[in-house]
């Protein structure tokens, strides 16, 4: 319980202070953490605000590789939540293909267009575009010597 008491800050620890000093089993403290912050869809949610707020990127290829590691960590972030299912909106994909430049932009157009009907709908948009996404950024990395996490 000592331990818990040291190293739960901020928000967390007002939220159950009470616990921390009158229950004498942790299991109570972590359950009324998990009640308040163990909400996968809130987390998915964050992640999806995050990757809104990223913004457009210029022609810079370490710009580029930014901007794929950033998507890579939230992709990585949704997939272990286990909700996938937030990565197949198109609405979540043109949001971050708005955030392209155009040349690129036409690419991954006719990249998604060159994919048969049924690999589109087994695939998913979401899936398609994190492999063009990651194609195209192992290019402009090796080309400008930065490491990227695709």
């Amino acid at each position: 319980m000592a331990r818990l008491r040291n190293a739960i800050k901020g928000e967390a620890r007002e939220s159950c202070k009470s616990l921390l000093y009158s229950s004498m089993k942790p299991e109570d403290v972590m359950e009324a953490l998990r009640r308040r912050y163990g909400r996968p869809d809130l987390l998915v949610m964050a992640e999806v605000k995050k990757l809104e707020s990223i913004p457009p990127i210029g022609h810079s290829p370490r710009e580029l590789c930014n901007f794929a590691n950033s998507i890579s960590n939230s992709v990585a972030a949704i997939k272990s939540l286990n909700r996938p299912q937030f990565l197949h909106a198109p609405a979540a994909v043109n949001s971050i293909v708005e955030k392209i430049p155009h040349g690129l932009r036409y690419r991954w157009y006719e990249y998604a267009s060159a994919y048969p009907e049924e690999v589109k709908v087994q695939r998913r948009i979401g899936e398609c575009f994190s492999q063009f996404r990651s194609r195209q950024v192992q290019r402009v990395c090796r080309s400008c010597g930065v490491q990227a996490t695709t």
